[in-house]
C-alpha cells in the first residue's frame, strides 16, 4: 500500500517548490496541473472533512461526493462522481486514503504526496486517521517569509496596515512554526524538517537527507514547473524599511515567546475553522475535459 506523505509548512515557505522537486522522484506521485502551478493543493482536512456532516447518511455523502467530484483535485485524481458513491459508506479520511492510494498504485510509486499549508495545523489530525502518514515540514527566516507574502498582497499601502499585516502574518507563522516542531517532538520518525535557505544554497544535499529519511533511492529531480516565488537572490529585508524588519524580528523571535501557552493552544483551534471552500477549488471546471490531465 502507498504511503502518505504530507508537505507542511507556513505560506511563502517554499512549500510548492518543495513539492514539485518531490513529484519529480521516480518513487512520488501527485496531483498537478499548470494551472496550479505545479502540485495542486486539496485542502481536504481544513476545508472539506467534516462540511458535510456525518458521511454514514446517505444524504450527506451524495452531497459531499457531488461536490468534490466536481473539484479540480478529484478530476486530476481520475475519480467520478460514481466512483466516490462506490465507496459509500466510507469516512472523510477513508474516501480520500482510497482516492489517493488508488492514484498512486496506477503510477507504481511508494508515497503519494498531498500539500496544503493549511494542513499543518492539522497533522496530528492526520496522524490519527493515517497512522503511517510521514510529513516533511519546510522552514523559512520569518521575516524573508512575511515580505515575500505581503508583496503579493493588495491594497496595503500605509505603514500602520503593513505592520498590521506584518504582525498578522508573522504570529500565525510562529504557531504554524510551533505546532510543526511539536509535532517532529512527539512522531520524531514521522516528521523531517528542513530550512528553505538550506534548499536554496544545497539543493542536492538537502533532497538526499529527505529521500534517506523517506527510505527511497536517491534521485537528481527538478520542479517542471514556474516557481511560485518572489525570491530573486537576494533577502527579503535588503529591500524593506528597517523598523518593518525590526518588529517582524522582535515579535518572532522576543514578543511572542513570552505569550502563555494556553493562548496558542486557542490560537490553534482558531485556525482550525471551517473556512469556504477556495475559489481554486474549482478552476479548471469550464475548461475542455482534454486540457485535464
Amino acid at each position: 500500500m502507498p504511503t502518505p506523505l504530507f508537505v507542511v509548512g507556513k505560506h511563502r515557505s517554499g512549500t510548492t517548490w518543495l513539492s514539485n522537486l518531490l513529484l519529480d522522484h521516480p518513487q512520488i506521485a501527485g496531483i498537478q496541473h499548470e494551472a496550479h502551478r505545479g502540485i495542486h493543493e486539496s485542502a481536504f482536512f481544513s476545508h472539506v472533512e467534516g462540511r458535510y456532516g456525518d458521511l454514514s447518511v446517505f444524504s450527506n455523502y451524495v452531497e459531499f461526493a457531488s461536490v468534490v467530484s466536481r473539484s479540480d483535485y478529484f478530476r486530476l485524481a481520475g475519480v467520478s462522481f460514481d466512483e466516490l458513491m462506490e465507496l459509500y459508506p466510507s469516512t472523510y479520511a477513508e474516501v480520500f486514503r482510497a482516492v489517493m492510494d488508488q492514484y498512486a498504485e496506477q503510477r507504481g510509486v511508494k508515497y503519494w504526496i498531498e500539500k496544503s499549508p493549511m494542513h499543518t495545523h492539522y497533522m496530528r489530525q492526520i496522524v490519527e486517521s493515517y497512522p503511517d502518514a510521514q510529513f516533511v515540514g519546510i522552514w523559512r527566516n520569518p521575516v524573508d517569509a512575511a515580505f515575500s507574502w505581503l508583496k503579493r498582497q493588495e491594497g496595503i499601502e500605509s505603514p500602520l496596515q503593513r505592520l498590521r499585516e506584518l504582525g498578522r502574518f508573522t504570529v500565525n507563522k510562529y504557531i504554524a512554526d510551533v505546532w510543526t516542531r511539536d509535532m517532529k517532538k512527539e512522531c520524531p520518525e514521522r516528521v523531517y524538517i528542513i530550512q528553505y535557505e538550506s534548499l536554496v544554497d544545497r539543493k542536492e544535499e538537502v533532497l538526499d537527507d529527505i529521500c534517506q529519511f523517506l527510505n527511497v533511492a536517491t534521485s537528481k529531480v527538478r520542479a517542471r514547473y514556474a516557481a511560485n516565488t518572489s525570491y530573486s537572490g537576494k533577502r527579503e529585508e535588503q529591500r524593506c524599511p528597517k523598523y518593518e524588519i525590526k518588529f517582524v524580528q522582535w515579535l518572532y523571535y522576543s514578543g511572542l515567546r513570552i505569550v502563555p501557552g494556553t493562548v496558542f493552544q486557542v490560537a490553534k483551534r482558531f485556525a482550525q475553522k471551517r473556512e469556504p471552500l477556495p475559489h481554486w477549488f474549482f478552476k479548471l471546471l469550464e475548461q475542455p475535459q482534454d486540457k485535464v490531465r
